[in-house]
This record gives structure tokens, sequence and C-alpha cells, in this order.
């Protein structure tokens, strides 16, 4: 490479098992929370299982970091009215 070639960069390749996770995570917590009633007496079980399940997802696809997913439930517990 002489001096007046620019540097070529290597795009950033996220895989498809990522991309994947990245949307069903959300789609399945919508899903929970619009369509699923687990104890209808208590909606914080249906809710507190649509947490679990978007991290879920997010863990094995691995669609975001670890240590954000881990994360969620201290942001979302409390947004969603379970603590």
């Amino acid at each position: 490479m002489s001096a007046t070639e620019p540097a070529k960069l290597n795009p950033i390749v996220v895989p498809t098992r990522s991309k994947i996770g990245l949307w069903l995570g959300p789609l399945v917590f919508v899903y929970m929370l619009l369509f699923v009633d687990l104890d209808p007496g208590n909606p914080a079980v249906t809710r507190m299982a649509a947490i679990i399940l978007l991290m879920a997802i997010w863990w094995i696809t691995e669609a975001i970091p670890l240590f954000a997913t881990a994360l969620l439930p201290i942001v979302l517990f409390p947004l969603m009215g379970i603590m």
C-alpha cells in the first residue's frame, strides 16, 4: 500500500443469530404483554415472564452485550410495576 492509497476498513459483521435475536426478543416481549395472561388476578406475573423471555432470547442470541442484558431487570421491573 502506498502513501496515497487509503486504508481499507473491514466492515463490522453482525452474525445472523444476533440480528434475529435483536428483533425476536422485543416481538415476543410485546406479544406476551398484549396477548398472554398467565395469572388473571395478577398481571405482574405476565410482565415478569415477558421480561424473562426477552432476557433469555437476548442472552442466547447475544443480540446485545451480556452485561447490558443483565441490567434489563433493574430498569424494567420498576417501570413495569413489578417491584
